[in-house]
């Protein structure tokens, strides 16, 4: 039986810019109430009952969409249209893994999240699709840490050579992050546009192939910036 609170918690650190500061786009799974979760009281099993989904919605942080986004896939590109006055900053990887894109007939994009996580300790998380989000494209899953570096950004597989139109709701949860250790996770958000500038700066360095396990091997830890 853990007792949490004679555990420590994990703490992270949710750097945005000001302009965002009525926006939480990561959040305590457990905490993010979804009608889709409130148990029928039938007899058969359903959605809410699902073990995965009960461990899912009780140990894990979710990432959720900042913006409303309308997606436009054509043979030729895709893009990310966010609300007006907004941006989408998005970049192409299909280069990173040709052989895999060429074989499955798709394409690989990143879409950057407008936040940087940190931790002062190395604690890992898997970054996984949520079995909430509502999109018609796959979400790579994969090993995230946030001491070594800052980032949470997304990575979409969609198809080639094909005519698309998608929409991404405000708030529509997108991943989730499940820690690898058995200890709650405490946010504590900051807005400050000159933190988050700093930061974006100090999210390490990346020169050549397997850095962060370089750096970590060589005890080089990234500038960590504070507020004034």
């Amino acid at each position: 039986m853990v007792i949490w609170n004679k555990i420590k918690p994990i703490n992270l650190e949710v750097i945005l810019k000001e302009e965002l500061s009525n926006v939480q786009p990561l959040v305590i799974t457990n905490k993010d109430k979804k009608l889709c979760m409130k148990p029928k009281n039938q007899e058969e099993g359903e959605f809410s009952t699902c073990y995965a989904n009960i461990e899912t919605q009780k140990n894990s942080l979710t990432l959720k969409s900042w913006f409303e986004f309308f997606v436009e896939i054509t043979p030729e590109s895709i893009s990310f249209n966010p609300p007006s006055g907004r941006e989408a900053h998005i970049t192409s990887h299909t280069f990173q893994a040709p052989e895999l894109c060429d074989r499955g007939n798709f394409e690989i994009v990143k879409l950057q999240t407008p936040m940087y996580v940190r931790c002062k300790e190395e604690t890992k998380f898997v970054m996984a699709p949520s079995p909430f989000a509502m999109i018609d494209m796959y979400i790579p899953s994969g090993y995230i840490v946030f001491d070594m570096q800052f980032s949470t950004n997304l990575f979409f597989y969609y198809p080639r050579n094909t005519y698309r139109k998608l929409r991404i709701d405000f708030g529509q949860p997108l991943v989730h992050f499940y820690p690898m250790e058995d200890r709650r996770v405490k946010l504590k958000y900051i807005y400050d546009d000159d933190l988050f500038e700093k930061v974006r700066k100090a999210r390490g360095v990346f020169v050549n192939k397997h850095w962060i396990h370089k750096q970590r091997k060589m005890g080089i830890k990234p500038w960590w910036p504070v507020l004034k």
